[in-house]
């Protein structure tokens, strides 16, 4: 073994956070770091390394490529139960607790008609089906699966078709953020509005896919970054002691992380869908139910009738509720010091804020940050 072992990354699909947490870890552990079978497709012989991690393993050559260097030490980020059942060591995501965290999520927002698409199969996509299909069933209702047949070779357009058949509001969970911003290229396709016509939930929460689609995409975070750091750890124990039983370790996805695609509920009040949308649209002022009401013309007693009827709550729960929603987005997606999201969100007293957040998401806002960075 050279002082500093050679580490080879191949993936199968290109994901920065996890090609990021790697080569930090790469750098604390002393590994000389492959990483040109990363962004290749090629595949070619690497006499001199001394371990693999592999990424998102799909394809044939990938996997013929393993199999010819099975005698290195080698760990899998983001495996399928395919590959636990293969005997792979290395990080997968719950699958099953993945969609049904979606189908909670969209019964939350009182949705009655649900759809899944998906453009391949596979055991990943399948589990997250599952979860998803077993949920809903649970509560008496159930999903449409869209999965194009493979003689399709313009799935935005079958989707486009697909989707206008089915009745609306939709919830419509994507097998992955990839598939997310297809949906919402069809949905303009067959000028569908979203999110109120189709709202999106995707998987990943991949920033190169959820943000540059034209709508922010919804999506589960998976921690892809926390499977990463986990799998580097478990490959550095494989490189020392050489010899190791089967590791697997599944982890968790965190939740839905709420952006502008699925920003929106199955409500049957035209009212309340307006009074939703002039408090998202206001959130940052001091922004309270009187206001709400002065500006939609109507009284605050007949605007929390309205809104306890539908929403089962006050107007003044509503624009808490909006509020945490956003500060949750913005813990997800920068940097921003907690001080300045709370700003942000219109709660400048700092205790109210903190007091607010871990009432409706169990967390402090620290807390949330660290379970959704990974760190």
């Amino acid at each position: 073994m050279k002082s500093k072992p050679v580490v080879v990354l191949l993936m199968d699909r290109y994901f920065a956070a996890i090609h990021k947490s790697i080569s930090n870890y790469a750098v604390k552990a002393g590994w000389m770091l492959d990483s040109t079978m990363a962004v290749a497709s090629e595949r070619y012989d690497m006499p001199n390394a001394d371990a693999i991690i592999a990424v998102y393993t799909i394809t044939n050559s990938t996997r013929e490529w393993l199999r010819k260097h099975q005698q290195i030490p080698t760990v899998h980020v983001w495996m399928s139960e395919a590959d636990v059942q293969q005997g792979w060591s290395g990080t997968a995501e719950d699958g099953l607790l993945c969609g049904h965290q979606v189908a909670e999520y969209f019964i939350q927002m009182g949705f009655k008609q649900f759809a899944f698409y998906q453009r391949f199969t596979g055991q990943r996509s399948e589990l997250r089906w599952q979860g998803y299909k077993n949920t809903l069933s649970k509560r008496g209702k159930q999903a449409t699966l869209l999965t194009p047949d493979k003689s399709v070779n313009d799935s935005t357009t079958w989707l486009s078709n697909r989707l206008l058949k089915l009745p609306k509001p939709l919830a419509l969970f994507v097998q992955d953020d990839l598939r997310g911003a297809e949906s919402i290229y069809a949905c303009n396709a067959a000028g569908l509005t979203i999110p109120d016509d189709v709202s999106i939930i995707g998987v990943g929460n991949d920033e190169l896919m959820t943000h540059s689609c034209g709508t922010p995409l919804s999506s589960v975070d998976v921690r892809m970054a926390q499977m990463a750091t986990e799998a580097c750890e478990m490959l550095q124990r494989r490189i020392s002691r050489r010899r190791l039983k089967q590791e697997v370790i599944h982890i968790a996805p965190s939740g839905v992380i709420p952006r502008y695609s699925s920003d929106s509920r199955a409500i049957e009040s035209a009212f309340v869908t307006r009074m939703i949308h002039h408090i998202r649209g206001n959130l940052q002022g001091q922004l309270e139910a009187n206001d709400v009401s002065k500006a939609l013309r109507c009284s605050r007693r007949w605007l929390d009738y309205e809104c306890t009827r539908t929403l089962k709550h006050s107007c003044s729960e509503e624009i808490m509720l909006q509020r945490v929603l956003r500060a949750k987005q913005l813990l997800a997606d920068t940097d921003f010091p907690v001080a300045s999201i709370a700003t942000q969100v219109g709660l400048h007293q700092l205790p109210r804020f903190f007091r607010n957040f871990k009432a409706l998401v169990s967390r402090t806002p620290a807390e949330y940050r660290k379970l959704v960075s990974g760190k």
